[in-house]
């Protein structure tokens, strides 16, 4: 039997969220690239995408108390010989057992919506305004590239762009954190010493996109990795 774990299943659902909504939002824009779907379509498979894994946990933590229910029923079934005072709390305690257990329960659902709403958000926000402003965005990173900006690989462009709106619209989060997130997103999905390129790309950027923004010493990566 699966083990009743509110935290295990939690962890499995988009277990870093604003990784997870930046991830969503440069495969929404290499999508867009390649097949020429609107974006709207795009955004609502995405939607479906989060919603469904967030339906599967929730069943999942759903047979779990209807497993543990039939147990408890039929430890309870099995006691019927014993003395009426033993049997009483016996029901007590399952009652209160499965009272904590649907508590949990609509605890963890309110938790996997709130991921669900935070997710989707910031993924609006990425995908739609780096697609919103690609063209501008664009026109920024010619200067500093060693190629026409046709030749970057799909996969480097869209993280550029994505990478380039948030530090653009989204000055809440240090650049530093930006530009981690964009190589870390790159060494994942980007060809072999990609993620390096798109550092210097972006490095010769910021001082544009956060030109307010003090440049002081990198920040450690246990402290990146934390946002």
């Amino acid at each position: 039997m699966n083990k009743w774990t509110k935290s295990d299943k939690l962890k499995r659902f988009l277990p870093s969220p604003r990784r997870s909504a930046r991830e969503f939002a440069m495969q929404s824009l290499y999508q867009l690239e390649l097949t020429g779907n609107s974006q709207n379509i795009i955004a609502q498979h995405v939607q479906e995408h989060i919603e469904k894994e967030k339906l599967n946990i929730i069943g999942e933590l759903k047979d779990n108390i209807a497993q543990i229910r039939v147990i408890q029923e039929d430890v309870l079934a099995g006691q019927s010989d014993i003395h009426s005072e033993q049997s009483e709390q016996l029901t007590q305690e399952y009652h209160q057992l499965m009272q904590q257990l649907d508590q949990d329960l609509q605890e963890t659902i309110a938790k996997l919506n709130q991921i669900q709403q935070s997710v989707y958000e910031l993924y609006e926000k990425l995908f739609f305004g780096a697609n919103r402003h690609r063209e501008q965005y664009l026109e920024m990173i010619r200067p500093v590239l060693d190629r026409d900006v046709n030749a970057l690989n799909p996969i480097e462009r869209s993280i550029l762009l994505m990478a380039m709106h948030e530090l653009s619209a989204m000055p809440e989060t240090p650049y530093k954190v930006v530009i981690n997130e964009a190589i870390e997103l790159t060494k994942t999905f980007g060809g072999t010493d990609s993620h390096k390129y798109v550092n210097g790309i972006l490095d010769k950027l910021v001082d544009v996109l956060r030109p307010n923004e003090p440049k002081g010493k990198p920040v450690k990566r246990s402290k990146l990795n934390k946002k």
